[in-house]
């Protein structure tokens, strides 16, 4: 069996779709549903990448904000 990466963020789940990373399964546990997608090199480059760049985003965010 493949290591799997998860989440419960809905927005998140639609976004590796949309890059074509395959919903191996989903479960929906105290209100929450959790997606489960196989854990691979590219995945682990995509969601790194894609949090650096939110990261660095809300960091300049703030930077505006503290300027005002």
């Amino acid at each position: 069996m493949e290591k799997q990466f998860s989440t419960i963020d809905f927005y998140a789940a639609a976004a590796l779709v949309a890059e074509n990373y395959e919903l191996v399964d989903y479960y929906r546990l105290g209100g929450f549903t959790t997606f489960l997608f196989n854990e691979t090199p590219d995945l682990n480059n995509y969601i790194k990448n894609t949090t650096q760049k939110k990261l660095l985003s809300n960091l300049q965010n703030s930077g505006e904000l503290l300027k005002i």
